[in-house]
């Protein structure tokens, strides 16, 4: 009877989606996974506590941000950007905090940007039997704010089902 391979857990946060869910890591080839899941080619490793370490990113800075991340065991350093897993804190074991209790901890950041519209005028109604009364306005986009949204992210269970609570 053939050996069951074995695996590690890890958390992948995904600050963008604003979600957190546990993964298998294949330790055979463990960076290698860690780099699919992240999405890149260099990683490096940050200490969170002494008991977390995440693998992300080491270019997260100087690319495009579509999300971070904080953790309060992180303390007071900058937010982290992208996608991370979280692993034990020898680099190759599983998380201390259960998936849960650990993503109570997590806050996500994410950047939104509203257009400043001005309506100019009505064009024209439309034919109601067509367009349902819908009519047309022309609109001229005046600038834009930037805002940042935080979220708890959602924890993704082993069924896809998603939870935003400790418990």
């Amino acid at each position: 009877m053939p050996s069951a391979r074995p695996t590690l857990s890890g958390y992948l946060i995904d600050p963008a989606a604003a979600t957190i869910l546990a993964v298998e890591l294949d330790p055979t080839h463990f960076h290698r996974t860690l780099r699919r899941l992240i999405g890149c080619v260099d990683m490096e490793q940050v200490h969170l506590d002494d008991a977390h370490v995440a693998y992300c990113d080491s270019r997260r800075t100087t690319e495009p941000v579509t999300g971070l991340w904080t953790s309060p065991a992180h303390g007071s350093r900058p937010p982290i950007a992208g996608r991370a897993v979280i692993v034990g804190n020898d680099g190759a074991s599983i998380p201390a905090l259960p998936l849960r209790i650990f993503a109570a901890t997590i806050t996500a950041y994410r950047p939104v940007i509203i257009p400043d519209a001005v309506a100019l005028a009505r064009l024209a109604e439309l034919h109601a039997a067509e367009q349902y009364g819908a009519f047309r306005r022309q609109v001229r986009i005046d600038g834009f704010q930037l805002e940042i949204e935080r979220h708890r992210p959602l924890t993704i269970d082993d069924d896809g089902r998603k939870s935003d609570g400790p418990f």
